[in-house]
């Protein structure tokens, strides 16, 4: 299944809970159990050794398992129930106790990360109504291991469910959800004036994201440095530099959504060190660790950016100012529409090879083709003639 499908199949579990759950609620059940499905999954191979190193530990009467049972199960959490998702199923007359025995085996930071999840409450729910075995049957039935859902899918995963629940409670879905094209774009224009240090051997940067909701634009930039931009399984274009050394901040004051974010860094990442870093106390970070020696140097080198990317003109559009925020310093930019078209300049920015021209539409954004982008421009800006070339990468905001 593509991840359309996925989607699809999961938010069909809103079938099975709409006479118990109200449709704003419905994310209680979906979300956490999704998460616990992914981990369920990514741990499947080590299970056993871990079991296995624990008993062995145990027996020579260590205290501090938790190095030794990290390193068992390759990545920076582990679970230490006998329980899967296949052997809660095969007891069917005491899964709640199960499931609540299997959430409490995880190590003690994944602990924290489903704590915020408040699921205790909504298996007691399903399992009252008589639901529990059959939604977590529905989800034992989709394979969500890595080698089958990879992590930049499941990362959209993430994202389209969260757009349906904010849907489901009639909300803009804009509001919490920035579509997946935009975030590439953005992760390029932040990135395009500093490529050629990160070329350089030893590069090392931090990015941070104040509002990170599910952590999809820290992911996309790391990605875009280290690992290239790939669509459909392919590399469409190379990375800026894979031995980079990029380190992610970010804080979110959703639990849910910090909660997935947090999950999803863990698995990312086997030594943790991203995740770690993914605040929920809403406190503010700030800037401090971007390098610059003063808050004129970024905003001379934010300002040669803008102007670099969209020209003098459209630059006067965007207006940054430097705020001490709970005694951090963060740049608030507050933007204008622009009167005319925004053709963007950087080089291979472009996914087409005859380019492309991107339009808001609602929440998310349209590639639009070389004769409609024109006619676009026609349209929305009468005074302004065409571009003498109309594939021009662009963006109109």
């Amino acid at each position: 299944m593509n991840h359309g499908e996925i989607v699809s199949f999961l938010w069909g579990v809103a079938d099975l809970i709409r006479d118990t759950f109200k449709r704003g609620k419905y994310q209680d059940v979906i979300l956490p159990l999704t998460v616990l499905r992914r981990l369920d999954c990514v741990l499947a191979r080590t299970k056993e050794k871990v079991l296995g190193k624990q008993a062995e530990l145990r027996g020579r009467k260590l205290e501090n398992l938790d190095p030794q049972l990290r390193k068992a199960s390759g990545f920076a959490f582990y679970n230490t129930s006998r329980y899967d998702f296949d052997k809660l199923l095969g007891d069917a007359p005491h899964l709640a106790a199960n499931l609540r025995n299997y959430i409490a085996g995880f190590s003690q930071n994944m602990r924290e990360v489903l704590e915020k999840f408040d699921f205790d409450n909504t298996i007691s729910k399903l399992d009252e109504a008589g639901l529990l075995f059959q939604v977590l049957e529905r989800f034992r039935k989709v394979d969500l291991h890595p080698d089958r859902i990879d992590n930049p899918t499941m990362g959209t995963i993430f994202e389209e469910l969260i757009r349906k629940f904010n849907e489901a409670l009639n909300e803009n879905p804009g509001e919490h959800f920035t579509p997946r094209d935009v975030v590439h774009l953005m992760a390029d224009l932040m990135l395009a004036g500093d490529a050629a240090q990160l070329r350089r051997g030893g590069a090392a940067r931090s990015v941070y994201d104040p509002c990170c909701g599910s952590g999809g634009m820290l992911m996309i930039t790391k990605e875009h440095i280290t690992l290239g931009i790939r669509r459909n399984g392919g590399v469409t274009r190379a990375p800026i530099n894979a031995s980079a050394d990029i380190h992610l901040f970010g804080q979110e004051v959703n639990p849910e959504t910090w909660a997935v974010s947090k999950s999803d860094l863990f698995m990312k990442d086997p030594t943790g060190r991203d995740a770690d870093h993914i605040a929920d106390d809403r406190s503010i970070v700030g800037i401090e660790r971007d390098g610059f020696d003063s808050d004129d140097r970024f905003m001379l080198h934010l300002a040669q950016v803008v102007r670099n990317g969209l020209g003098d003109r459209a630059g006067t559009c965007i207006d940054p100012n430097m705020q001490i925020v709970q005694g951090k310093t963060v740049c608030v930019v507050s933007c204008q529409r622009s009167p005319e078209p925004v053709l963007l300049k950087w080089k291979e920015l472009e996914a087409d090879t005859n380019g492309d021209f991107h339009v808001r539409s609602g929440p998310g954004s349209v590639r639009l083709g070389p004769e409609s982008a024109a006619e676009y421009i026609r349209t929305r800006f009468p005074l302004q003639p065409s571009p003498s070339s109309p594939t021009a990468t662009a963006s109109v905001k």
